[in-house]
């Protein structure tokens, strides 16, 4: 015999339909969620290659750079104000693009370490390579600038010997000419 029927209190669980509607859901979260994290790798990677092809450019640009300001040639100063030019946008873009591919703020290391360990691997190689070739920029730059102060030094220790060369030779000058005179009109009479 059956004892009385116990009365139905609410489910707090979740009715069998819906829980399959959930489960399916977390999947397809899931498999988003990889999705989502394997276009990520594959923007982040190709954002990476763009980075790394400016910074080959830049390279190539700093080695540019070095030509031009060795040379007194008025074109040579020309192109090489031509090719810092080009070197700061290069830059500027540099800067854009991993303002863009860093969006969590983390550095971009952090975002690859979080790839599948080939993505993981290809994208560090990437970020080595890019690294490497920026820190050659910079120790390039530095012995530029060493250079350049060097040689900034010389012309004005040169001004100097120039100054001290017309000092001279105003004073072997005759002292009845002035320097006004010698502009002065003549009058014939």
């Amino acid at each position: 015999m059956k004892g009385p029927a116990q009365p139905q209190r609410p489910s707090t669980s979740t009715p069998p339909s819906k829980q399959a509607t959930s489960e399916a859901g977390k999947g397809g979260f899931a498999l988003e969620s990889k999705a989502s994290n394997e276009g990520n790798a594959a923007s982040l990677e190709a954002g990476l290659r763009r980075l790394e092809a400016l910074t080959a450019e830049l390279e190539t640009l700093s080695l540019e750079q070095q030509e031009p300001w060795r040379s007194d040639d008025e074109h040579a100063i020309q192109l090489f104000s031509s090719v810092i030019q080009r070197r700061q946008s290069l830059i500027d873009e540099m800067d854009a693009l991993r303002e863009q591919l860093d969006r969590s703020g983390d550095g971009l290391r952090s975002a690859v370490n979080s790839f599948a360990p080939l993505e993981r691997d290809r994208c560090s190689a990437m970020l080595d390579r890019i690294a490497a070739g920026v820190e050659n920029v910079r120790l390039r730059d530095g012995r530029d600038q060493a250079e350049l102060a060097k040689r900034r030094a010389e012309i004005s220790q040169e001004l100097v010997s120039v100054s001290r060369g017309k000092g001279a030779l105003n004073a072997y000058a005759d002292p009845r000419r002035t320097a006004d005179s010698s502009f002065a009109p003549r009058v014939s009479g």
